[in-house]
């Protein structure tokens, strides 16, 4: 079960590559500018982040919508809207098309995180950190290549975007499980309630959203970063690469790890180092300090990503854990909104070392709220 929930993980993270790594490098070649990039990318997040929860709730609700149904009609609507981007000329209409792929795609991020935990809760022999961490190397290799196309002709990454976006929904349709989440006689209400039930993990939320809000800055306008110390836009998909592939053996072993260790250490140690690889960006180091950033990748999105999905699926109900996972992802959403809008407003009045000394501010706050608000959770039996 482990290698077939990796082939959805890894054809889902091989196609978002598209849109996380490579919006900044397709939409500049399409003539929008920095601040107009980061406008689009916080649309796409808002829209996203008002999306997730009421479909979270949806599906923790109705038995008869089912992963399966969801996740097809929400990625093959974004399919077509990369199909219709390959045509289209005017900006503003590859801009509502490009939010629209972007924004659907969002939203379906948790309810692939959320198949693996049902097939986990289930008791099958399935290690979600695994899959998840073949995922991110699919996405370091993709990566490479997208890379090398964006100097030919970045419509390329358009086109390796739709045709592995296909491969997802074929995987998908063949490996999502029937809605099997039992429901109760009792209302266990909506993300309010669970919020309020848990208020540590509100806490928690707002730091992930402070941390993300500085790591979406990043990899927003790493092309940005990158020609700020001499690099090109090959080096882009080097320095992607180099982040994804050392994210690899890190998931492949967090099981193991957090056995160990204890999955709220690992949420903390996580927080840290992601302000600790937005400081490295700050020094005199030129390519290669952006590089060592990219590799501190795997101490601590690579730690910070399984964590988290593991909390909550030990923290909250079963009824609530499409939302708790929903939320997560949310929060990750609103992060992309303040930190592209905010990044495209520094980076296009600033200068690149000031746009990440502000970052990295926020991404110091963030640290400080995950470490008070992560708190000890005892495995389900």
């Amino acid at each position: 079960m482990t290698i077939k929930y990796a082939a959805l993980q890894a054809t889902y993270w091989m196609s978002a590559c598209f849109f996380y790594s490579f919006t900044q490098t397709f939409l500049s070649a399409k003539g929008l500018s920095e601040p107009e990039v980061g406008l689009v990318l916080a649309i796409s997040n808002i829209a996203a982040f008002l999306i997730q929860p009421i479909v979270a709730a949806l599906m923790d609700r109705n038995r008869r919508v089912t992963f399966r149904s969801v996740i097809s009609l929400l990625a093959g609507a974004a399919t077509l809207a990369g199909v219709a981007v390959y045509f289209a000329q005017p900006k503003l209409i590859v801009s509502i098309l490009f939010i629209t792929l972007t924004t659907l795609m969002v939203v379906v991020q948790p309810l692939v995180n959320s198949i693996g935990f049902v097939y986990v809760n289930r008791g099958e022999k399935l290690n979600y950190a695994a899959s998840r961490g073949i995922g991110s190397g699919c996405y370091a290799l993709i990566a490479l290549v997208y890379g090398r196309l964006a100097v030919i002709n970045v419509d390329y990454l358009l086109v390796g975007y739709v045709v592995l976006s296909i491969i997802f929904l074929a995987i998908e349709l063949w490996l999502s499980p029937k809605k099997d989440i039992v429901q109760q006689t009792t209302n266990v209400g909506g993300n309010f309630a669970l919020l309020k039930k848990h208020p540590h993990f509100f806490l928690m939320l707002v730091g992930m959203t402070l941390l993300f809000l500085e790591h979406n800055l990043i990899n927003a306008y790493l092309l940005s970063i990158v020609e700020n110390v001499g690099g090109a836009k090959s080096d882009v998909g080097v320095a992607v690469f180099i982040a994804a592939g050392l994210e690899v053996p890190v998931m492949m072993l967090y099981t193991r790890i957090q056995t160990k260790v204890g999955v709220e250490k690992l949420i903390k140690f996580a927080a840290v180092f992601f302000t600790i690889k937005s400081a490295i960006l700050l020094g005199p180091f030129g390519l290669t300090g952006v590089f060592v950033s990219q590799a501190l990748q795997l101490a601590g999105y690579a730690i910070l990503i399984p964590a988290t999905g593991y909390y909550v699926n030990a923290m909250v109900v079963e009824e609530d854990r499409v939302k708790g996972q929903a939320l997560l992802t949310a929060s990750i959403a609103i992060a992309g909104v303040f930190g592209y809008l905010l990044g495209g407003i520094l980076m296009g009045s600033l200068t690149v070392f000031s746009s990440v000394l502000i970052g990295t501010g926020i991404s110091v706050l963030g640290t400080i709220i995950m470490l008070a608000s992560t708190k000890r959770i005892l495995p389900r039996e």
